[in-house]
């Protein structure tokens, strides 16, 4: 019987079901395998048949629609499918991509997911040539930068966590990439003590591995998805320089405006608190107070799908306009320069720049903002540590007794709290978390400056 209300996980089942036989043809009997294709006949026909197709608010799940209808199609060697799918994949290609390669949802999490998908499909075209020579061209690309998101123990966190399996299967992408189609990552693989035997056997890989930057320092950046990594020595920095004031239906991105995160020796320092659900009230998760960034006036920065607002219902001089960024990449130190007009769009009329200097051993940021009026200005950070106050404006973030990093906030005048929290770094997983709020009465020009000190 298929449910016939979910066609993502129907998609799902075909896929699995054939990467379940590709990898168990020599134990799976005849018959049974006959049995398995009766089933996945019926789900194919349905599938094709109610495709999540949205136009212009189609998302990912058109591609693992396509990703089941494909692998069916060259492993039963059908050809009855494919000329909907190579159009299909035409329109992916162009749709929710970005230029550079990245999936234009925003989530680090989900573009790792969307990887996955491709790698079998890339895979699967070895045994049975079916895509054109575009597609297959374009789908390298986009897994060909996939190891800036898998550098970390725990996989970087931008954005929703997927649902679809766990991340322990992303982080080993890049390795399976580098085996099967060539592709020189600037890593070294380690070994990983997580039994992945099942899904290795797909492709014959034997004992799958995670990667680690070769280099101590590092730096990647796409200008057009905005995905920014920068490394030296044993800091290691993240952000999104997303260049939108709103976040779309159907989008996993979250408020990425002047956030970032931070890892020191391999350890998380500031993160995201994450999205550990789909609930109803998880939508507040993508909201600002949920990551390293701010608030004017106790309102988001972004408009917000279902959060704040309703964007495709609103006119387009409301949105204000775009980010502006500037960055300065050099040997030993970084410059990132958030410039953020969204809040113009209020009586108070906000400029808001956001200015992070990032060095071997420091952080250093620095809020300017310039308004029509005096106005309340909320900062958020946000760690898995423990936080301890030294004093009013100081803090130290501990592992245990190890003290990982001070934090430090120069003006007399701000109120700093701290809380417990909880944060969420994979789907349906919370951990304890502790943050840190900064509050201040602004004038009409001010500025305030944080500084994080590694030990």
């Amino acid at each position: 019987v298929i449910n016939q209300s979910d066609i993502y996980s129907i998609s799902e089942r075909i896929s699995n079901w054939i990467l379940f036989l590709k990898a168990n043809e020599k134990n799976v009997s005849a018959k049974k395998a006959l049995i398995i294709k009766k089933s996945i006949d019926n789900q194919i026909y349905y599938l094709v048949r109610n495709l999540e197709f949205h136009h212009e608010k189609t998302n990912n799940h058109l591609l693992s629609n396509n990703k089941a209808i494909f692998l069916y199609s060259t492993y039963y060697n059908n050809t009855i499918y494919d000329n909907l799918s190579s159009k299909i994949f035409d329109f992916l290609s162009e749709h929710i991509f970005s230029r550079s390669g990245f999936l234009n949802e925003g989530s680090s999490h989900y573009h790792l997911l969307i990887a996955k998908h491709l790698i079998e499909i890339l895979y699967f075209n070895k045994l049975n040539k079916k895509l054109k020579p575009n597609h297959e061209e374009f789908f390298l690309k986009v897994i060909s930068n996939i190891h800036i998101f898998t550098i970390t123990e725990d996989i970087v966190n931008l954005g929703d966590s997927t649902p679809d399996l766990p991340i322990q299967y992303l982080k080993i992408l890049p390795y399976i990439s580098h085996k099967l189609f060539s592709i020189d990552y600037p890593v070294v693989y380690q070994n990983e003590n997580l039994n992945l035997s099942c899904y290795s056997s797909v492709f014959n890989l034997g004992y799958l591995k995670k990667s680690k930057l070769k280099e101590k320092n590092y730096s990647f950046f796409d200008k057009e998805s905005g995905y920014l990594v920068i490394k030296y020595d044993s800091l290691l920095f993240y952000a999104l320089l997303s260049n939108s004031n709103i976040i779309k239906s159907r989008s996993h991105k979250h408020t990425d405006i002047g956030n970032f995160i931070i890892y020191y020796k391999d350890q998380p320092i500031l993160i995201n608190l994450g999205r550990s659900n789909y609930n109803k009230k998880s939508i507040l998760n993508i909201g600002a107070s949920y990551h390293n960034s701010f608030k004017l006036n106790k309102l988001e920065p972004l408009l917000c799908h279902k959060l704040n607002s309703i964007p495709s219902l609103m006119h387009k001089s409301y949105f204000q306009k775009k980010p502006k960024y500037s960055l300065k990449i050099g040997k030993n130190n970084s410059k990132v320069i958030f410039e953020f007009y969204g809040y113009k769009r209020f009586p108070f009329g906000s400029k808001i720049t956001r200015e992070i200097n990032i060095i071997k051993n420091s952080i250093e940021i620095i809020d300017k903002i310039k308004s029509k009026k005096t106005i309340n200005y909320n900062s958020f950070f946000h760690t898995t540590l423990h936080v301890e106050r030294i004093n009013k404006n100081n803090f130290n973030l501990k592992k245990k007794e190890n003290i990982l990093c001070e934090f430090l906030n120069s003006d007399e005048n701000s109120i700093i709290n701290t809380f417990p929290s909880k944060c969420s770094n994979e789907y349906g997983v919370i951990k304890s978390a502790h943050s840190i709020k900064v509050s201040k009465r602004l004038k009409k020009q001010d500025k305030i400056k944080y500084k994080i000190k590694f030990k």
